[in-house]
C-alpha cells in the first residue's frame, strides 16, 4: 500500500483480526464417522478449489500411510474439485483413510472439536479464520507457510509450518504429531494461548476503538 499509492508509513495501522472460540457441539454425523480404536482424526474445513492444495494434501497422507501409520482424515467442504479429489483417494487406496463429508454447517462446531489435529494445505492465504478457530480449540495445527500463517504461528513453537506445494515436507511433519502425544499437547495448547492473548474478536474491536479514539482526538487537535 504504501508503494501502490504512496501513503506515509506513519498513516498505515495493522489490526489484526479476530475471531470467537467455537462452541463444542459435535454433530452425531461426525461422532459416527469417528474409529472405535482410538485412531488419530485429522481434519481439513475449506472449500474444494485448486488454493487450498488438497491434493497435495491427499498425497502427503499417502507418503504417511505407507510409513505405517494410521490415521482418519475427514475432508470437510464442497467445490468443484470434489470429484477428482476422490478419485485420486481412489487410485492411491486411500478409500479407508479418507473421508470427503461435502458441506458441514457451523463446522469449527459440530466438526473440528472431534478431530485431533487440523491441517491446511492451502498455496497461499490471507488471514485463515479456520486456523483461529483450529488454534481456539487447541488443536495442534500443520499447515502451509502461505499468507498470515507464519504471522499467528510460529513453528515448531504453536505449530508446524510447511512449504507449500510439498507433499514429502507436509508428511513429515504429519509423522512427528502422530508419533508423539506430548507434542501434540504442547504445540495445542501453546497455540490456544497465542489465540488468547492476540486473536480474540474482543481485542479486534478494542483495537478499532482505540484507532478511532486517536483519530478523532488528532482531528480535535487534542493530544494522542
Amino acid at each position: 500500500m504504501r508503494k501502490l499509492y504512496g501513503i506515509p508509513e506513519e498513516r498505515i495501522h495493522v489490526i489484526w483480526n479476530g475471531s470467537e472460540p467455537p462452541q463444542p457441539d459435535v454433530s452425531p454425523e461426525i461422532l459416527a464417522l469417528l474409529p472405535a480404536d482410538g485412531t488419530p482424526v485429522i481434519c481439513s474445513i475449506s472449500t474444494l478449489i485448486p488454493q487450498k492444495g488438497l491434493e497435495d494434501l491427499i498425497r502427503a497422507m499417502a507418503i504417511v500411510r505407507d510409513a505405517g501409520r494410521r490415521f482418519r482424515l475427514l475432508l470437510i467442504g464442497e467445490g468443484r474439485l470434489r470429484g477428482a479429489l476422490q478419485d485420486l483417494t481412489t487410485r492411491l487406496g486411500l478409500q479407508e483413510s479418507i473421508q470427503l463429508l461435502g458441506w458441514v454447517n457451523d463446522a469449527s462446531r459440530r466438526a473440528l472439536p472431534a478431530c485431533d489435529i487440523f491441517v491446511q494445505s492451502s498455496h497461499w492465504e490471507a488471514m485463515s479464520v479456520v486456523i483461529l478457530e483450529a488454534m481456539a480449540a487447541a488443536k495442534p495445527i500443520v499447515a502451509t507457510a502461505v499468507g498470515e500463517n507464519g504471522r499467528v504461528m510460529e513453528n515448531n513453537m504453536n505449530g508446524l509450518l510447511v512449504p507449500p506445494g510439498d507433499p514429502p515436507a507436509f508428511a513429515a511433519a504429519m509423522l512427528r504429531l502422530l508419533d508423539d502425544q506430548a507434542l501434540r499437547t504442547r504445540l495445542g495448547l501453546a497455540a490456544q494461548s497465542r489465540f488468547r492473548e492476540t486473536l480474540t474478536i474482543e481485542q479486534m474491536i478494542r483495537r478499532h476503538e482505540d484507532l478511532y479514539s486517536r483519530l478523532l482526538d488528532a482531528r480535535q487537535g487534542r493530544p494522542t
